[in-house]
C-alpha cells in the first residue's frame, strides 16, 4: 500500500470503469483514494481491437490497477452479455489487468431518464461513472464490516 505525501492517507488503486457499447464506450476513472470516480471521453467503438488498444493507452498514463466493467448480470443469455464477457477477457489479457465484470442492469436507464438534449451525449460516459461509483461505496462498506 502506498501513501500520500501531504495527508498521509493510503492510497487505493485506482479503476477505470467501462459501459461498453457497439457504438460507444463509457469510461469513468478512480481517484487514489478510491472514493471518487470521474467521467473520462466517450470512446467511439467501430472496432473492438482499435478500442482495446485505445483503453490500453488510457490504462498505461492513467497508472489503472484494475478495470470494473458494466455488463447485464441478470440477461447472461443476451449476445450484449456475450459480447462484454468476450471484451471483457480479451482486455484482461492484453492488459494483464484484472478485469471484474459488475451489474449495470440500470446504470444506463437512469442516467438517460436524467439527462436532456446535448447531455444525453455524454449519457455513456456517466452510465459509466455511476457503476463505478456504486462499485467503490460497496468496496468502502465491505471494509467497515
Amino acid at each position: 500500500m502506498t501513501y500520500n505525501k501531504n495527508t498521509n492517507r493510503k492510497l487505493a488503486m485506482i479503476i477505470l470503469g467501462i459501459d461498453y457499447g457497439t457504438k460507444n464506450i463509457g469510461l469513468a476513472i478512480s481517484d487514489e483514494t478510491g472514493l471518487v470516480a470521474g467521467v473520462l471521453p466517450i470512446l467511439h467503438n467501430n472496432d473492438d481491437e482499435k478500442a482495446i488498444n485505445n483503453l490500453l493507452e488510457i490504462i498505461f498514463s492513467h497508472k489503472v490497477a484494475a478495470v470494473l466493467m458494466g455488463a447485464p448480470m441478470r440477461e447472461r443469455e443476451t449476445d450484449m452479455f456475450i459480447k462484454i464477457k468476450e471484451f471483457a477477457a480479451k482486455l484482461e489479457a492484453r492488459s494483464g489487468l484484472s478485469v471484474k465484470l459488475w451489474d449495470e442492469s440500470y446504470s444506463s436507464q437512469t442516467v438517460e431518464k436524467n439527462l436532456r438534449g446535448k447531455r444525453r451525449k455524454k449519457s455513456d460516459s456517466l452510465a459509466a461513472q455511476l457503476l463505478l461509483q456504486e462499485y467503490l461505496d460497496y468496496l468502502r462498506e465491505t471494509k467497515k464490516t
